[in-house]
């Protein structure tokens, strides 16, 4: 199976609540840039965010990688690197002068603020790198998920409706002549 690499668009989402008692949680209302729009999703925090779990009703935290644990079926997702959160000015310097100050929790006061490069891996089984962009440009646009369902179904689509009945051998054999 060969992987592809996308980057990850964070998307914005309401703070609600801390959540438990373990610093590395929240709970954030998914926003309507994301298909699960108007849920509630368990964020993981990093040891330097911790500080988000402190923040108040209806601040914004920017968060990556919103899926739905096929254990729990419960919707998780990542918070977005520091440097991309509008709550975090000033935090770098152990401190924040705005209204909503919040202490930072960080190993040292000096903290070199790197925009995240990370990007998402995609598991699949194209190896063209044309259908690998194609898809990757797809997916930037919406979910993963979702533009795997919208390119499975066009390519459904272009069958010829003589196959529509045929067995999986034979659609395999039209698929690859």
């Amino acid at each position: 199976m060969a992987s592809a690499v996308f980057p990850h668009k964070p998307i914005p989402c309401t703070w609600i609540r801390p959540g438990n008692e373990k610093p590395h949680f929240c709970i954030v209302l998914v926003g309507e840039e994301h298909e699960n729009y108007g849920e509630t999703a368990i964020c993981n925090l990093n040891p330097a965010q911790y500080w988000i779990k402190n923040l108040k009703d209806d601040d914004v935290v920017y968060v990556t990688n919103i899926h739905r644990s096929k254990e729990s079926g419960k919707l998780l997702c990542d918070a977005s690197p520091n440097v991309f959160q509008p709550l975090f000015q000033g935090v770098a310097e152990g401190f924040r002068e705005k209204e909503h100050a919040i202490q930072a929790e960080l190993p040292t006061p000096k903290l070199e603020i790197v925009p995240d490069s990370t990007p998402r891996r995609i598991e699949t089984y194209l190896n063209d790198p044309q259908q690998i962009q194609v898809f990757g440009a797809l997916a930037d646009h919406l979910s993963i998920k979702h533009a795997g369902h919208l390119l499975l179904t066009y390519a459904i689509g272009c069958l010829p409706r003589s196959g529509k009945g045929w067995t999986g051998k034979e659609i395999h054999a039209y698929l690859t002549k």
